[in-house]
This record gives structure tokens, C-alpha cells and sequence, in this order.
């Protein structure tokens, strides 16, 4: 018969544990579900973050006004304005959590790993970038060698035929198109 008592103490104490741990997996679920919505909060705030760096991005070579470029530098200001103000929320939401959960320690061995990931992103984009720039500018070249070739046969057969009058307008005709295939590659490179 004295077992009884330790036996009822020892369930006693389990029941007790039981309730203690399941306290913790409902703490446990609420951070997993908090840490999910902070993971899509951050993902949100990359994607438009990189949309607000892609457009100010600058097409090397094209001329400025100063009212652009105060506005672009204007927005950046503003860019960086916001961000502190959102990783410090997002700093204090998590400290809100650290007794509860170890999520924290996740967040913080991950953070470095997506920032790593987000600079790697912006190199490649912008060595993308200047390789397009580049193939635009080629095709440029290319073309604009391509009527002046066109051109110099065109004079050369102009100069035979003798008749000078056409001969000017086939020159002007040439040239508009040129500068209408310039204009429209320029545009081209404008809008990637």
C-alpha cells in the first residue's frame, strides 16, 4: 500500500508536465505561424524593393535633366527612410517572441544566408544589365555600319548612273531609316 502515494504523486507530476509541454507546442505553433507571416512580410518588402531599384536604375550614356535625377535621388532618400523603420519593427516583433520560442535564433542565422543571397542577385542583374547594354550597343554599330556600307554602294552606283536628284533623295531615305532603327534600339534599351 505505500507505493500508492508515490504512484499518485508521479502521476500527479506527469499530468502537470503534460499540460506544461502542451503550453508549449501551442507557443511553438504561434511562432511558426508568426515566423511564417514575418517570412512573407519580408518577402513582400524584397520583391518591391527590387522593383524600386530596377527602376532607378540609370541607362549609362543617356543624357540627364536635373529634375530626374533630384527625383531619383529624392525617392532613394525616401527608400531609406522606410527600410529602417521596418527592420526595427521587425527586430522588436522578434524580440516580442524570444522568450517564447527559439525562432529568433533561426531568423538570425538566416537573415546573413538571404542578404548574401540578395547581393549575389543584384551582381548578376547588374552584370546582365551591362551585357544587354552592350548587345544593344553592337547591334547599333552593326546597323549603322551596314547602311553606311549600303549607302557608299548606293552613291557609288548614283555616281555612275549620273542622275544626282535621286540619288540625294535615296540618301535622305537611308538616313531616316537609320535613325528610325537607332531610335527604336535606343527605346529597346530604355525599356530593359
Amino acid at each position: 500500500m505505500p507505493r500508492f502515494p508515490n504512484l499518485k504523486k508521479n502521476l500527479l507530476r506527469l499530468k502537470s508536465e503534460n499540460v506544461k509541454l502542451k503550453q508549449i507546442i501551442e507557443e511553438n505553433v504561434k511562432c511558426d505561424i508568426r515566423v511564417e507571416e514575418l517570412e512573407q512580410k519580408n518577402k513582400e518588402l524584397e520583391a518591391r524593393l527590387s522593383v524600386v531599384e530596377q527602376s532607378s536604375v540609370v541607362v549609362d550614356g543617356q543624357p540627364q535633366n536635373d529634375s530626374r535625377s533630384e527625383d531619383a535621388n529624392a525617392s532613394k532618400e525616401a527608400i531609406l527612410e522606410i527600410l529602417p523603420e521596418v527592420s526595427a519593427d521587425v527586430v522588436d516583433q522578434l524580440k516580442k517572441h524570444a522568450p517564447v520560442c527559439k525562432a529568433n535564433d533561426v531568423v538570425s542565422e538566416v537573415l546573413p544566408e538571404v542578404n548574401s543571397k540578395l547581393l549575389e542577385e543584384r551582381e548578376m542583374d547588374k552584370f546582365l544589365n551591362e551585357t544587354h547594354k552592350k548587345n544593344v550597343s553592337n547591334k547599333i554599330r552593326q546597323n549603322n555600319k551596314k547602311l553606311q556600307r549600303d549607302l557608299t554602294a548606293q552613291d557609288l552606283a548614283t555616281a555612275s548612273s549620273g542622275n544626282d536628284q535621286s540619288h540625294y533623295q535615296d540618301e535622305i531615305d537611308v538616313v531616316d531609316t537609320s535613325q528610325i532603327i537607332e531610335q527604336g534600339l535606343i527605346q529597346e534599351l530604355i525599356q530593359n
